[in-house]
């Protein structure tokens, strides 16, 4: 058995249509890459992300609540502070280049190590880089308020340690029963399993395998 899936294009003659759903990192991430491009580079878009958009807005049109949980928050933050265009992984690798010589024994490192060896050794330049995307921190979590997507905070906290036991031994249950799927996905559906949604936008794949659950996805 294996997860019920709905194409975005089937979702208008869905009946009935979910009241809540569980947005997976995938999802944000491509409601934020259109959200950037639409305006000042919409050539960049793929059919994917102006899909995805188009779901929002009808998730939106037919009162589906959006929730995602505080580590998709943490999983966007980090893809917009290091991995879109211009961010934090494209200053290293400037960085790298200006200072070929410096980085020569650093040459074997992963993109990690050379964040962290750009730390140390360039406080200065670090300072520099940070400070020229810093603002993506906090538009994050104005993006999520703008779309009315609510982050839900059930992991982690010394106070709630059940609660995030919980989560984390039934993530590796799935771990264990669905071995297509990785360990950040297992988490996800863990903790929307936790919040009782069983209706999850993911564009990952390895969703599709998991039992009762709903995947709405592009593809």
């Amino acid at each position: 058995m294996a997860a019920q899936v709905c194409l975005f294009s089937n979702f208008s003659s869905l009946n009935p249509k979910p009241t809540k759903v569980y947005c997976d990192t995938s999802f944000l991430i491509d409601l934020l890459y259109y959200n950037e491009n639409i305006i000042s580079n919409p050539s960049r878009l793929e059919p994917r992300n102006i899909a995805c958009f188009d779901f929002y807005n009808l998730l939106v049109a037919n009162g589906v609540e959006l929730v995602t949980s505080v580590y998709g928050y943490s999983e966007l933050m980090h893809f917009y502070f290091f991995k879109y265009p211009n961010g934090m992984n494209d200053a290293i690798k400037a960085h790298v280049r200006a200072n070929s010589a410096v980085y020569a024994s650093a040459r074997r490192y992963t993109l990690t190590e050379k964040y962290k060896f750009f730390i140390s050794r360039f406080p200065i330049d670090f300072e520099t880089a940070f400070n020229g995307i810093s603002h993506r921190i906090d538009r994050v979590e104005k993006f999520l308020t703008s779309l009315g997507v609510t982050v839900k905070y059930p992991l982690p906290s010394p106070r709630l340690t059940n609660i995030s036991r919980n989560v984390i031994e039934y993530a590796s249950l799935l771990l264990e029963s669905f071995h297509t799927i990785e360990s950040n996905d297992a988490l996800h559906v863990s903790i929307a399993d936790y919040l009782s949604i069983t209706d999850i936008i993911a564009l990952d794949n390895s969703f599709k395998s998991i039992d009762d659950i709903t995947v709405y996805a592009f593809n």
